[in-house]
């Protein structure tokens, strides 16, 4: 394959190495501050252009989790992180109820013993009540049955003091959040939560009218759930009596006409696969949606049917479960939800969010485009572990320990590289509100989080189409509004080194054609590698189009396998790792074993 001419060793590896780019680089001077110049400069700009100001249309954010499982730090987290409109949880606040899980299996086989009984027996009611029944009659049966029935009792009283103390402890967290918008419905390990202190915060068989919606909940699952009392958990009324179907769901929504509902088991046919059982879905709820659609449906309860779909004008919502949940083979940690946009009753976009650890991670955008609902993946690495798929990447095997390497540098972040990103986000999002498309992959230190303030920001730039005007060089020459961004950046002493410049249009082209020649699809595949970007939704419209072609990907492997090779064979890349290490070294931060074998291994390569 041929290599394009302004790839050729000696120009990539002044790329890669030094940040400099053939063309030609704009100097600036950084001063390592926040660059509150940067700000004041856009504020000067809009302030001049106020005159044409157009006003938006009244945005509402909701952020909406579900399955929380215990994990009230973690929501507490969530509600400092962020800040929205409307926070909707739909169920599973708790999970585990007894202190041990011998104690809980205990209970489980109690709940077996006493289950065996009302059927063999036709009998009516709860566990519980058949409890207190065995032990009302002068005959109560063999002392293994009244044993079972006190043991059961007084384990159910223990469980449901533990839940009330459970629903204590939340409610406090949700009056610490007074100026938020909560509203809850219980899940199956859940009790009715009008009978508790979250009373104020109940949504079960309760509407609230919100910036002119409607939402209504309905929580439960029709399912008797292992370790939780019958008598306690909230009813999922549905089903059939003397032949004839009834669904208190149904009825309830069908009274309120509710245009966004939320409930903890999903609609028949809608986010409710379950293998190997497949749609195990409310069927009352599904007529409900058929008879008078809503606008939007949350769920949850089955974990694996997760995301969003779009039919018959009704979004359907399931982030997967928030808190850690204890699968067959595995612990599936959660951390997920949903961060909407809504203008006027409709939905814009819904990302699909992880709270990882003290980070919030945006992992995919749906939203409606021509009729059709659009998937923009932001994270592969974490929709595949989701998904429990091979992530769609390259399988370069230095590649691969670059990345591994870039990661670990990444985990100590300095605040001179989290102030440089955040001035670039600031360049992009004014740049997109003059009508132009921007966005920018990192090299050097700042790909690596560790810049200091004297470090150049090394950058290939992103634009789309009629924005990018070939130079000779087959790069696109720098558009004048981001040019005058440049200047100002120059007087203000901030150093920037553009070492690129793509046309996302024309790579989407090639993509589509499989051209392998084109010499920026085979830059973009490369970057796309080993950079860190900014404004990846843009990026990402273009990469996602590439991952869906993997023939294609694995012919261009000769291109990336070509660059790689000149990059890590280049002294300055080299003496790159060794610098960057001395900085951790300086902070006290020794590189671990394993890391310091993936390097040498990576080096050794050069």
């Amino acid at each position: 394959m041929r290599i394009p001419l302004p790839l050729r060793a000696r120009d990539l590896s002044k790329i890669l190495s030094s940040g400099k780019a053939w063309r030609g680089p704009i100097q600036f001077q950084n001063s390592g501050m926040a660059h509150p110049g940067v700000r004041e400069f856009f504020a000067e700009e809009a302030r001049k252009r106020a005159g044409g100001t157009l006003v938006r249309a009244r945005e509402m954010r909701i952020i909406y989790v579900t399955d929380i499982h215990d994990a009230f730090a973690n929501l507490e987290r969530l509600l400092q992180r962020t800040m929205a409109d409307l926070y909707l949880i739909a169920g599973d606040l708790t999970y585990i109820i007894f202190p041990s899980y011998d104690k809980a299996w205990e209970f489980m086989g109690l709940q077996e013993y006493l289950l065996k009984i009302k059927k063999n027996e036709k009998a009516e009611g709860t566990l519980y009540g058949i409890s207190r029944d065995i032990l009302g009659t002068d005959n109560g049966g063999s002392e293994e049955r009244r044993r079972s029935a006190v043991a059961y009792i007084r384990q159910s009283d223990e469980a449901q003091r533990r839940l009330r103390a459970k629903y204590d402890k939340l409610a406090g967290i949700f009056s610490r959040f007074s100026d938020r918008h909560i509203a809850a419905i219980p899940g199956n390990y859940d009790m009715d939560l009008r009978e508790t202190s979250l009373k104020d915060w109940n949504l079960h068989l309760d509407s609230v009218e919100f910036d002119g919606l409607k939402i209504s909940g309905y929580g439960g699952a029709p399912v008797q759930t292992p370790g939780v009392p019958d008598h306690i958990g909230v009813r999922f009324n549905e089903g059939y009596r003397d032949g004839e179907f009834f669904s208190e769901p149904y009825d309830y929504f069908k009274k309120e006409r509710p245009d966004i509902a939320v409930t903890h088991q999903p609609p028949y046919g809608f986010m409710d696969t379950l293998a190997p059982k497949g749609h195990v879905g409310s069927i009352g709820i599904r007529n409900f949606i058929d008879e008078r659609p809503p606008k939007i449906v949350f769920s949850g309860h089955i974990h694996e049917a997760w995301g969003c779909r779009y039919s018959g004008g009704v979004f359907f919502l399931n982030p997967s479960n928030f808190g850690r949940f204890v699968e067959v083979n595995r612990v599936k940690k959660g951390g997920y939800f949903f961060d909407l946009i809504v203008e006027r009753g409709d939905l814009q976009v819904a990302t699909l969010r992880k709270l990882e650890g003290e980070r919030i991670l945006d992992l995919a955008d749906y939203m409606l485009r021509d009729g059709e609902l659009r998937k923009l993946v932001l994270d592969e690495r974490r929709i595949s572990e989701l998904s429990r798929q091979a992530p769609r990447e390259s399988h370069i095997r230095s590649i691969s320990r670059f990345r591994r390497l870039k990661q670990f540098f990444l985990s100590h972040e300095n605040e001179a590289s989290r102030r440089m990103i955040q001035d670039l986000r600031v360049i992009y999002r004014d740049i997109e509100k003059r009508g132009m498309h921007v966005a920018f992959d990192l090299l050097g230190s700042l790909n690596f989080g560790i810049a200091e303030p004297s470090s150049d920001v090394d950058l290939i730039v992103y634009l789309r189409g009629e924005e990018c005007r070939p130079d000779p060089n087959d790069a696109c020459s720098i558009p004048q509004p981001l040019q005058a961004v440049f200047d100002e950046l120059r007087r203000r002493r901030m150093e920037i080194d553009v070492c690129d410049s793509l046309d996302l249009d024309r790579i989407e082209r090639a993509i589509r054609a499989e051209d392998l020649e084109d010499s920026h699809l085979q830059r973009f595949a490369f970057y796309r590698s080993v950079c860190r970007p900014v404004n990846l939704r843009l990026i990402k419209e273009v990469e996602n189009l590439f991952l869906d072609h993997p023939a294609l990907r694995r012919k261009l492997e000769t291109a990336v396998r070509e660059y790689v090779r000149i990059m890590i064979s280049s002294a300055r890349h080299i003496y790159s790792f060794k610098k960057y290490q001395s900085r951790l070294m300086e902070k006290g931060i020794r590189m671990p074993e394993e890391i310091a074998e993936v390097l040498n291994k990576y080096l050794r390569e050069a």
